[in-house]
């Protein structure tokens, strides 16, 4: 599985409305790594939410949002699993299916 290195603003929005805000450092097809300044307590593995860009992301108008399921939480970030049937795409995953219109 191929890593793609990264240095985007993103953030995390739990279900039960907790937000985590960081930068992604790294990603692959199916999951990323949200670097955190400070260890984000109150996370568990298991928790689902969403991960998209920041607001203040430096392209104007983009927005995106997928579904996830935090995986890992360590003292440098959380490890996040995207939640997306690939089943029909042949295991491909396409970001333009979440961009928001």
């Amino acid at each position: 599985m191929s890593r793609f290195p990264l240095n985007v603003r993103i953030s995390l929005v739990l279900e039960n409305g907790a937000v985590v805000h960081g930068t992604l450092k790294e990603m692959t097809t199916r999951s990323l790594f949200l670097q955190t300044r400070d260890r984000p307590f109150g996370l568990v593995a298991g928790e689902e939410g969403d991960v998209g860009l920041e607001a203040d992301n430096p392209i104007e108008g983009a927005q995106m949002r997928f579904p996830c399921e935090v995986v890992r939480v360590d003292r440098t970030g959380v490890a996040l699993r995207f939640l997306v049937n690939t089943e029909s795409q042949g295991e491909n995953f396409y970001p333009e299916d979440f961009m928001a219109k």
